[in-house]
């Protein structure tokens, strides 16, 4: 299966399937509740965003995209803000049986940090990024046809659909009481979006 995927899909699709088999290993080895599992969706997210800025940078100096240096801050605004509601909503939603000291989710993040398996699950997704905006965004040159407007809307693109998807199946998880086999089901749902997603945007031919 792993060279298949490698086969058509490339070196990238493949660390991003192993990134994402880690949330899995969580669940199962350390019993995670669904908060968690979202919450570590939403870090994604964050991780999205910091390498969008990166990319809008990336093209500022090779392409030239002067307007990049006013959509930089526009962007870090706008996109900072539509995730700070979000992790909100989590914490609204999914946090209520989770000791915190507050109610955003700054608050409650060093209790998420500390939950066994967070940071390496983290660390995984954020490599799986970082692999997949050097193989592709620069090692394939797609950063010569990439524009501002285009950066500007391919992590909505991204994880809104994603995330809809995701906060239904966590209140779909949390009324079958947070079982095992509901949350390993919305981890691999989100696999299979994940790598809906990556055909999506690096236009690959399957």
């Amino acid at each position: 299966m792993i060279e298949n995927i490698q086969k058509y899909l490339g070196t990238s699709a493949v660390v991003l399937l192993v990134a994402n088999t880690l949330p899995l290993i969580c669940v199962l080895l350390f019993d995670w509740q669904v908060f968690f599992l979202i919450a570590l969706y939403w870090m994604e997210n964050v991780i999205i965003g910091l390498l969008n800025i990166v990319r809008f940078f990336t093209i500022l100096f090779l392409n030239k995209a002067w307007d990049a240096i006013l959509m930089i801050p526009f962007f870090t605004v706008h996109y900072g803000m539509f995730t700070g509601v979000h992790g909100l909503f989590v914490v609204a939603l999914f946090g209520k049986n989770v000791p915190k000291g507050g109610d955003n989710f700054m608050d409650v993040l060093p209790v998420i940090l500390d939950q066994p398996g967070m940071i390496v699950a983290a660390i995984g997704l954020l490599g799986s990024h970082l692999v997949s905006y050097f193989i592709n965004f620069l090692g394939n040159g797609e950063y010569r046809k990439a524009t501002t407007q285009q950066l500007m809307s391919a992590p909505y693109k991204r994880i809104v659909i994603l995330h809809i998807t995701i906060l239904f199946g966590g209140f779909l998880v949390m009324s079958t009481g947070e079982n095992i086999l509901a949350l390993s089901l919305m981890v691999v749902l989100k696999i299979g979006m994940d790598l809906w997603a990556h055909v999506k945007e690096h236009d690959f031919s399957v």
